[in-house]
């Protein structure tokens, strides 16, 4: 089995309250992350002066200084930690921006764009929903060494490449009642709390007061989950406060206290905690499919929309003339570059059995990359528990510790820029992004065979 000594308990449930610049930010990555999950390719850039082209697409130019301003932009807006630039490269994000002057052209022969006065409106809209003025929002890009122009002009391209692929490449995807159920039923095990766990979900609010009037609403009828989307200021809110399944030494204790002494259906008196307040509901330990058919359809879809996406991307590039400069001047990029072979067939390569053996590492086994800051990475570790618990074997490679080292010793040319990332140890096969149970076991089978 592999080692797992570097773990350490994820806190992501813990922290239940979210700044209101953090919810601005977490609706802006729900506009971008189509893009962000493009493939990024392993370009290798050296030292550039600001003046230079960085790269020219189909006759547009991306200078240095944009690149630099790009790279600071996308770690400010999506709120990276500093440690991700081990991670996310500016070669990554120079493979980003290039993919985003692709589906800007395209949008633009297509006649898809969207007014400013829309624009505007959105951002105010976003700016109402989470109670920030203008002003304060300007402050904030501000501190980040952003003007709000700089902002309008990314939250447009945004707006622009999503009404693009909704239009286009995402209008045909459909997910059928089928595909739904035979998720449900391939993932069963997942909707229904093990040992020792139980389900909740909670309103989080910044006063008594406003606990006892919501707790007043539910007495009236009102359904939790609709007053929570409504009413919550927690990053659950979304979900209609739903924590999901969770066992003891989880939550802090103050909550742990009342929900575990909750029965199933109940809800509780207001709670402090040095999040807010919190009223609390205790759920059902199953998960019902008509409670969880929204979600899979969901989950189903972006997996179809990513796979469209990067195949559309695949064929937009080799079609385009994309010059790179590398350190000696532009040079015509690579239409064959290296993108995810996670559907094709997998031929066996030549991995160095004394690297991962180093490491105690069979050719059987997936390397999990992974780091604790990632809330993506924390959702897939109890999913990749499970599968060892069935016999599957995993190496859990944590970016700031030693083990994590086995990717960039062993799989450097795989290395993707993005986490959680799944390789093969044997094959140099890999996947990128948080994933069904379903979707993780057939590529850990097809990694032991």
């Amino acid at each position: 089995m592999a080692k797992k000594n570097n773990r350490s308990k994820s806190k992501s449930k813990k922290s239940l309250k979210k700044s209101k610049f953090g919810k601005t930010i977490a609706i802006l990555v729900l506009l971008v992350i189509i893009v962000v999950l493009a493939v990024f390719g392993s370009m290798k850039l050296l030292a550039i002066k600001k003046a230079h082209n960085v790269a020219v697409v189909n006759d547009v130019k991306i200078t240095a200084e944009e690149l630099d301003k790009h790279y600071n932009f996308i770690f400010f807006i999506m709120g990276y930690p500093e440690e991700y630039k081990q991670i996310i490269t500016k070669d990554a994000i120079l493979e980003q921006l290039i993919n985003e002057k692709l589906l800007l052209e395209e949008a633009a022969k297509q006649g898809i764009d969207v007014d400013n006065e829309d624009v505007d409106k959105r951002i105010k809209e976003m700016l109402n929903q989470n109670l920030l003025t203008e002003e304060q929002f300007k402050d904030r890009l501000s501190e980040g060494g952003f003007s709000f122009d700089d902002f309008e002009n990314y939250f447009k391209n945004q707006l622009v490449m999503s009404e693009f692929l909704n239009e286009t490449l995402f209008s045909e995807i459909e997910i059928s009642d089928s595909e739904i159920e035979e998720y449900y039923e391939k993932n069963k095990e997942s909707y229904i709390a093990k040992e020792e766990q139980i389900r909740a979900r909670h309103i989080l609010i910044e006063t008594e007061e406003e606990a006892q009037d919501i707790l007043k609403e539910l007495r009236k009828g009102v359904d939790f989950a609709e007053l929570a989307e409504e009413r919550s200021i927690g990053p659950s809110s979304a979900r209609g406060g739903d924590l999901g399944f969770f066992s003891k030494g989880t939550m802090v204790k103050e909550f742990e206290d009342a929900v575990f002494d909750l029965r199933i259906g109940g809800i509780s008196d207001p709670i402090k905690t040095d999040f807010g307040w919190h009223v609390i509901k205790r759920e059902s330990d199953i998960i019902s499919f008509e409670e969880a058919k929204e979600s899979i359809k969901n989950i189903l879809l972006v997996e179809k929309q990513k796979k469209a996406f990067e195949n559309y991307l695949t064929k937009l590039k080799a079609n385009s003339e994309i010059l790179i400069d590398y350190g000696n001047g532009l040079e015509l990029m690579e239409t064959e570059f290296e993108e995810s072979i996670e559907d094709e067939d997998i031929e066996e390569e030549d991995v160095e059995d004394t690297c991962i053996g180093n490491y105690g590492v069979s050719k059987d086994t997936i390397i999990f990359y992974h780091a604790n800051w990632c809330s993506y990475c924390n959702s897939m570790k109890s999913v990749v528990e499970d599968l060892e618990e069935e016999g599957y074997k995993f190496f859990w490679a944590e970016t700031s510790k030693e083990e994590g080292m086995i990717v960039r010793e062993c799989f450097n040319d795989v290395l993707q820029g993005g986490i959680p990332e799944f390789i093969c140890a044997g094959t140099y096969a890999y996947k990128i992004g948080a994933m069904s149970k379903t979707t993780l076991r057939d590529f850990a089978e097809r990694c032991r065979n």
